[in-house]
C-alpha cells in the first residue's frame, strides 16, 4: 500500500498542478491569438509563439515529470536520464526563446531604422530553429553517452 503523502508534498503537488494547467491555457490563448490576428504575425510574434509552445510543453510534460521526481518513484537509471533530458530540453528551449525575444527587443531599440531590414521573418524562423536546436543537441546530450552511470 502506497505511503500517504505529507501535507506539505500535497501542497506543492496541488500548486505545481495549478501552475501547470494556467501555464498550458494561457499559452494556448497566445498561440490562438497569433493565429487568427493577422496584425500580430511580425518578427517579434514569431518568437513568442516559440516561446509559447516551448511553455505549453513545459506545462504539459516537464511540471508532470516533476512531481514524478518529487514522489520518488524509483526506476531504471535510463528512465531517468531520459525523464531529466526531457526536462533539460524543453526548459533549454523555454529560456532560449525568451533569450531571443530579448535580443530582438535589443536590436529593436538599438537599430529603429533597419531593424525590420535586418530581422526578417526569415532570419527570425532560422533563429527559432536554431533555438530549439541548441537544447535538444544540448539537453540530449546525457542520452548520448556523457552520463554518470559507470563513474
Amino acid at each position: 500500500m502506497p505511503e500517504a503523502l505529507a501535507p506539505a508534498q500535497a501542497l506543492y503537488i496541488g500548486m505545481e498542478v495549478v501552475i501547470a494547467v494556467f501555464s498550458v491555457l494561457g499559452n494556448v490563448m497566445v498561440v490562438w491569438a497569433v493565429k487568427i490576428n493577422k496584425s500580430l504575425r511580425d518578427t517579434t510574434f514569431c518568437f513568442i509563439v516559440s516561446l509559447a509552445l516551448a511553455d505549453i510543453a513545459v506545462g504539459a510534460m516537464v511540471i508532470p515529470l516533476a512531481i514524478t521526481i518529487s514522489i520518488g518513484l524509483q526506476t531504471h537509471f535510463y528512465s531517468c536520464l531520459m525523464v531529466a533530458c526531457t526536462v533539460l530540453v524543453l526548459t533549454q528551449s523555454s529560456i532560449l526563446a525568451l533569450l531571443a525575444i530579448a535580443i530582438d527587443r535589443y536590436l529593436r531599440v538599438k537599430i529603429p531604422t533597419s531593424y525590420k531590414r535586418v530581422v526578417t521573418k526569415q532570419r527570425a524562423a532560422v533563429a527559432v530553429v536554431v533555438c530549439w536546436t541548441v537544447a535538444f543537441v544540448v539537453g540530449l546530450t546525457p542520452m548520448l553517452g556523457w552520463n554518470n552511470l559507470w563513474r
